[in-house]
């Protein structure tokens, strides 16, 4: 860089405050020496428009509408080189880096040149992690497959369960059906039976009835004897009503 010329500038003696009367400081960089015309050079420490701070106060002689020039350091050099050796630095373990990151376990941490970074699981994690995954998904597939036959399993037992207790049921029902049809049939018959007897009994009582009649007998001593067995018989006859009332066929 050239130097920056400043055509007047004025320091008080033991200041550290340049004015700066005539020239543009622009181009001043902190670190940059001033040179004011018969003295030796001094830093500059800081820089603004319309004076320079020098990093010690001014040792001479007052100076007034004094020439000047700036003579420019490596100081941005110096920077550029740090910095090139930090982008060097950062490449090198970034390549490290990447090579890590195909062939080990765990994360790998990559730097941008803002100083920002990034931090990644290496391929194989990824992978490792990817058929921990896969099995565990598996694993759990298997388990609600079994969860799911056990069901259909049960759901098929219960439903037979199901159809025996209907069946039985049915059975059940048909067999009391026959039952009560039996039973039906059963007092039926007795029921026919009964009237038979009742009408065997009426059978019996007309004639009896008649035989009590003696007005056109003959033999009365005869007569009254058959009486007597009629009365016997009529007894057995009204019992045998009574015990029919008594229990009557359903």
């Amino acid at each position: 860089m050239s130097w920056v010329r400043l055509s007047s500038v004025s320091v008080a003696n033991n200041s550290n405050i340049v004015a700066i009367n005539a020239g543009n400081t622009a181009d001043v960089k902190v670190g940059d020496a001033l040179l004011i015309d018969g003295f030796d050079l001094v830093e500059v420490d800081g820089v603004f428009a319309n004076q320079l701070q020098l990093r010690k106060p001014w040792a001479h002689a007052a100076q007034s509408s004094a020439q000047a020039v700036v003579v420019p350091t490596f100081g941005d050099f110096n920077i550029a080189v740090k910095e090139v050796r930090k982008l060097k630095n950062d490449h090198a373990n970034n390549y490290a880096q990447m090579e890590s990151f195909w062939t080990e376990l765990g994360e790998v941490t990559f730097h941008a040149a803002d100083g920002s970074s990034f931090t990644f699981k290496t391929a194989r994690q990824t992978a490792d992690d990817l058929l921990d995954i896969e099995q565990r998904a598996s694993l759990a597939l298997m388990t609600a497959t079994g969860l799911i036959s056990q069901y259909d399993e049960d759901l098929g037992d219960a439903y037979r369960r199901v159809l025996d207790a209907q069946n039985a049921a049915s059975g059940s029902a048909q067999s009391a059906s026959r039952d009560a049809s039996s039973a039906a049939g059963a007092a039926a018959e007795a029921r026919s039976s009964e009237q038979k007897v009742l009408d065997a009994l009426s059978s019996v009582e007309n004639p009896m009835s008649r035989d009590k009649n003696l007005s056109d007998v003959s033999d009365l001593s005869a007569a009254q004897d058959n009486i007597g067995l009629t009365d016997a018989l009529a007894i057995s006859v009204s019992t045998t009503r009574f015990l029919l009332k008594s229990h009557p066929i359903i």
